[in-house]
């Protein structure tokens, strides 16, 4: 079932998970997303890039796939637009069906970034979608700074963001506290402290990006104190392609699509079955 995001991230804050949020392209990575959330009997937020959008598949597409997905399952499931920067693209994943959209003002300038993400939660709620904001600078991989102290300088400022969520009227927020999209130049390491400071001056459940290449500890200690969103999103596509081509390997070019798709697609249940039990089961 197709649920509003908030109303998943709330039980997660309520009963210390945290929710994967995987980013999908296609009918399988779709699937196997649903298909996990069913097998372990857990939530999961189905998650859409927005360069995605018309790029490759439309927002109403998505939107019918997972509908049609989720009604198979008595799971609740939400389907979110990650990372989108224009009013277009949120009022694209509304009318197809989304559930949820990121506004990500996070490169403005503060009055910038509230401005912005306040007129999409006031056009998002009103009809019953939920929203996620950032603030703070979460950088990809390759842009990363060389060092963990020039990182920090780019982190969620714990006042900004207690102030953010007061006055954009969001129900999740993105903060930035030592991960990245993509792969690390070194090691990441969670500011727990600032994640603490951050919790202790904000109500809405947190969400930790990055999630991709973050080893299992440090993402349980966050989950431990107040994200209840972790996004995975290039360990699925690169464990997707490499399915791919591990068949090819094994069987040769096949002419029938179908038995790569379905190999593949089993391969991405078990990752997802994985994201799943990380972040729930913390014991």
């Amino acid at each position: 079932m197709l649920l509003p995001m908030k109303e998943l991230l709330l039980d997660a804050q309520r009963n210390n998970y945290a929710i994967p949020a995987i980013n999908v392209t296609n009918l399988e990575s779709i699937q196997a997303v649903i298909t996990a959330a069913q097998e372990e009997q857990s939530p999961v937020i189905v998650a859409v890039y927005e360069g995605n959008l018309d790029s490759y598949i439309s927002a109403d597409l998505y939107g019918e796939i997972v509908r049609v997905e989720a009604s198979k399952v008595n799971i609740p499931i939400s389907l979110h637009l990650d990372h989108a920067k224009t009013l277009d693209k949120i009022v694209q994943a509304i009318r197809g069906g989304f559930s949820s959209v990121m506004i990500d003002g996070s490169s403005l300038p503060f009055e910038g970034n509230v401005a912005i993400t306040k007129q999409v939660s006031q056009l998002a709620h009103a009809v019953g979608v939920s929203v996620e904001g950032e603030i703070g600078h979460m950088t990809t991989g390759d842009e990363l700074p060389d060092s963990y102290a020039e990182m920090q300088k780019l982190m969620t400022d714990p006042r900004e963001a207690g102030e953010f969520v007061a006055q954009t009227g969001v129900d999740a927020l993105a903060v930035c506290v030592g991960t990245a999209h993509g792969h690390y130049k070194f090691p990441p390491k969670i500011d727990i402290e600032r994640l603490k400071e951050i919790r202790s001056l904000t109500e809405v459940p947190l969400v930790l990006h990055g999630g991709s290449g973050t080893p299992k500890e440090e993402i349980r200690e966050a989950i431990r104190h107040g994200i209840a969103k972790i996004n995975v999103g290039t360990d699925y596509m690169l464990l997707y392609t490499r399915s791919i081509s591990d068949y090819f390997s094994t069987h040769g070019v096949q002419v029938k699509p179908v038995p790569t798709f379905l190999e593949v697609r089993e391969r991405l249940v078990e990752f997802c079955r994985e994201k799943i039990r990380e972040f729930r089961d913390l014991n």
